[in-house]
Parts: structure tokens; C-alpha cells; sequence
């Protein structure tokens, strides 16, 4: 979030002073979401019995979906939080 902070001031001041980074609110929302659905898929993964393929599968699966969800986690805390940044 620290990160993400300094690269919108710094960014700010060369472009126009449109936001291109999330404030740091809805950042820490985000990831507050992310961690709630990173402990279920860590129950979800921990749970699946079976073959070392199915398994395997089930994984990669949850990686997959967890990877998909970053952008409409954003999406969803900057609505919460009643913050639009970006197109």
C-alpha cells in the first residue's frame, strides 16, 4: 500500500493529476477481501481428498480463480467505499 501511495504522488505530479493508483483505503479493502477468499480456497485445498491428479487439478484451479479476482476485488471495495478511480 506504501508502495502504491509514493507511485501516486510521484506519477501525480507528471500526469495531468489524474488518480492512476487506488487510494490507500480501498487498497486495505481489497486485500481484506482477497484474504478471506484466500483462507477458503486454503480450506477448500486443504479438504480435497483423492488422487494426486485430481488434486493437482483443484489447485491449480483456485490459483487460477484467486489470480482472476484481484481486479473485480478492487472493483468491488472501490464501490464500497464510494471511490472511483480509473476508466
Amino acid at each position: 500500500m506504501l508502495y502504491a501511495y509514493s507511485m501516486r504522488t510521484g506519477i501525480g505530479r507528471v500526469a495531468s493529476g489524474g488518480m492512476l493508483f487506488a487510494p490507500w483505503d480501498a487498497r486495505l479493502l481489497q486485500h481484506a477481501l482477497l484474504a478471506t477468499l484466500s483462507w477458503i480456497s486454503f480450506g477448500v485445498s486443504a479438504a480435497g481428498n483423492g488422487s494426486p491428479s485430481w488434486r493437482h487439478t483443484l489447485h491449480i484451479t483456485l490459483g487460477c480463480a484467486f489470480a482472476a479476482v484481484a481486479y473485480p476485488a478492487m472493483m468491488m471495495a472501490e464501490m464500497i467505499l464510494g471511490v472511483l478511480v480509473g476508466p
